[in-house]
């Protein structure tokens, strides 16, 4: 499903607006207008307010009601401006409307009555994105074929996207399973992310003669800390010793015998703007360059 933004892999706080609809007058981009869903019909704040109260309705998913939870009402006010009231002031939220995935009224509807998300079961969505289902075999398969009629192929942040004319996802209960059938060729690219399975399992006959290829993909677009989430309102957690105390608990060096992983100080990790962030913390910010780190590995 198209979202209404795209935000930016930089980790800066920033949106690129894709269908063009406006966010309570934050972003209006009147470029996109010609944004349509794939049975043709174009994509109106109407399809926007509707997208909202699906997702937050109780037929949702629990992790989508808790998402945008924090959106008090989301009005129509024009055919392409819709405006989002929020419960609260917070930059977050602004993040939560932007990227609400954004589907249209019709999908579910039979007459002037909707289903419900949970009703939902064998109606195929009618998005606004580059692929559309083509087949389907539950719960061992689903195919997406491209959409040659994509609306927003020509747009510059959709450029060098979407290469592939079919996508396959097989699903797998397990993940031993899983990397089964991916050594016996049932599929072409798994993702890898447990450092043990990584440096112990992905070995063999197959990875030493080259049918398996083995690499560390290189990226340079951040990636977000694994960390403790301290709830500082409990006055025991205030007590900075305890937090650090805490810190000294994590046996960094033990968990990382494989060296996949290494220790960051930035919320703007494997990105150039570490280098910026760290030289505005330091007080050096004008003297550095923001050339950033060498990309960290991402199996």
């Amino acid at each position: 499903m198209e979202q209404q933004a795209a935000v930016g892999q930089d980790h800066v706080a920033r949106l690129v607006i894709i269908v063009g609809t406006a966010v309570d007058r934050i972003a209006d981009d009147r470029r996109a207008e010609a944004a349509r869903f794939n049975n043709g019909d174009p994509v109106t704040a109407e399809d926007v307010r509707h997208s909202h109260a699906m997702l937050a309705s109780k037929g949702a998913s629990p992790s989508y009601q808790t998402a945008v939870a924090g959106i008090q009402r989301v009005v129509a006010e024009d055919s392409r401006t819709v405006r989002f009231e929020f419960k609260e002031k917070s930059r977050e939220q602004v993040f939560v409307a932007a990227t609400l995935p954004v589907f249209s009224r019709k999908w579910g509807q039979t007459g002037d009555v909707s289903k419900t998300l949970d009703a939902i079961v064998t109606d195929y969505p009618i998005t606004s994105g580059p692929y559309v289902i083509d087949k389907v075999d539950m719960p061992r398969r689903i195919e997406f074929k491209r959409n040659p009629d994509y609306w927003g192929k020509a747009l510059a942040v959709r450029r060098g996207h979407f290469n592939f004319d079919r996508v396959v996802y097989r699903n797998y209960s397990d993940n031993q399973v899983a990397l089964e059938a991916f050594k016996a060729g049932e599929y072409d690219f798994i993702k890898e992310y447990s450092s043990r399975s990584w440096v112990r399992m992905h070995k063999g006959m197959k990875w030493e003669d080259g049918r398996i290829l083995k690499a560390d993909m290189q990226t340079g677009y951040g990636n977000y800390m694994q960390a403790y989430n301290i709830n500082m309102r409990r006055p025991i957690f205030q007590d900075i010793r305890v937090r650090e105390a805490l810190a000294h608990t994590y046996d960094f060096e033990t968990l990382n015998k494989t060296g996949i992983f290494k220790r960051v100080n930035s919320q703007f990790n494997n990105s150039e703007f570490r280098v910026m962030w760290n030289s505005i913390l330091n007080g050096t910010v004008g003297r550095n360059r923001c050339l950033g780190d060498a990309p960290t590995s991402s199996p």
